[in-house]
């Protein structure tokens, strides 16, 4: 199932968009976007540094650009990624 993802690095990054659609990524799955979180988030990705607990993906089911959607951006995300209190991933339903 293909999922569109905004990331969000925490207090260091300023917040992606949905209306920006260089900030909205495309993954193969839900298990991908939580991977891409997991490694931002451990420092493996070096073109994320200073990624914090706070960090969160935001996803979409389908694609939430404004383009896709007659014009109009699909504002509020399907799940929400975040880092839980005890340092795993979370994925929630919004």
């Amino acid at each position: 199932m293909v999922v569109y993802g905004v990331f969000h690095g925490g207090a260091n990054y300023s917040a992606g968009s949905v209306h920006n659609p260089s900030d909205v990524r495309r993954f193969d799955s839900i298990t991908a976007a939580v991977d891409t979180v997991w490694v931002r988030f451990t420092g493996r990705d070096h073109s994320f540094p200073n990624v914090d607990e706070s960090a969160t993906m935001h996803l979409w089911l389908s694609d939430p650009r404004a383009d896709a959607n007659d014009g109009q951006a699909a504002e509020y995300p399907d799940r929400v990624i975040s880092i839980g209190p005890r340092g795993g991933v979370r994925v929630e339903r919004v």
